[in-house]
């Protein structure tokens, strides 16, 4: 008995001296700077808009561009017994998570001139892609959850807005990227982090009307008026 009592406070110590505090993953990061983010959330968003795999994605089924054989529901419109649209649907929610996080860690910061003008051009840039990110949602998905999305464990269960609301929004916030983003031989944005144009401000700017472009001929249908001022505006 006195064996096993020695035992187990070998073993009672060799637990605790596990559980020291410098005992951490160097693997899992616990403090990200908003670059790596930034830089992570560009490669997911279009990576995952323009995946092919069509376990991941399946735009290209929905317009014709591509059909399956071996598995043909998905090809005839039928997504339940697979959850395709369920996985689209978190996968772009993650991105916009992590656009939300770099917007969380930069919006606040401030310094010369210069600086302001720079952080002024990474916000725009941030909110360009999460109009891209949600432009695609809402063309797949109809009516989705917006203007209460991304609070987590404060609400779990958000409301949906209406798909042509959310689109009114979407142009609206790329008039104000376009008319805030800055070119200027001074006026910096994201750098090497920028992994689609390199930190190019005016390629973003470019980038942002395109996107304001095809929004607009979106509404050709449904609002000619709209769609004709937003193309107008865009051009």
């Amino acid at each position: 008995m006195k064996n096993i009592y020695l035992l187990l406070l070998v073993l009672g110590v060799l637990v605790s001296a596990c559980e020291l505090p410098d005992n951490k993953d160097p693997k899992s990061a616990t403090d990200v700077p908003a670059t790596t983010v930034f830089s992570n959330a560009l490669r997911d968003g279009l990576r995952h808009l323009d995946q092919m795999n069509q376990n991941v994605n399946v735009s290209r089924l929905m317009c014709q561009y591509s059909s399956m054989m071996q598995y043909p529901e998905p090809s005839r419109y039928i997504f339940d017994d697979r959850q395709i649209p369920d996985g689209y649907w978190n996968t772009t929610y993650l991105v916009l998570q992590d656009l939300q996080e770099v917007r969380m860690l930069i919006q606040d910061l401030s310094g010369s001139e210069s600086f302001n003008r720079m952080n002024a051009n990474r916000l725009a840039i941030v909110d360009i892609m999460e109009v891209l990110m949600y432009h695609n949602l809402v063309d797949i998905l109809g009516d989705i959850p917006y203007s209460e999305a991304l609070g987590g464990f404060d609400n779990k269960t958000p409301a949906y807005d209406d798909a042509a609301t959310i689109y009114a929004d979407l142009l609206s916030r790329l008039g104000d990227d376009i008319a805030t983003l800055q070119a200027g031989i001074n006026d910096g944005s994201w750098g090497a982090e920028d992994l689609v144009y390199g930190g190019d401000v005016e390629m973003w700017k470019k980038f942002a009307a395109t996107l304001k472009l095809r929004l607009g001929m979106r509404l050709a249908d449904t609002n000619p008026t709209a769609a004709q001022a937003e193309l107008a505006a865009a051009l």
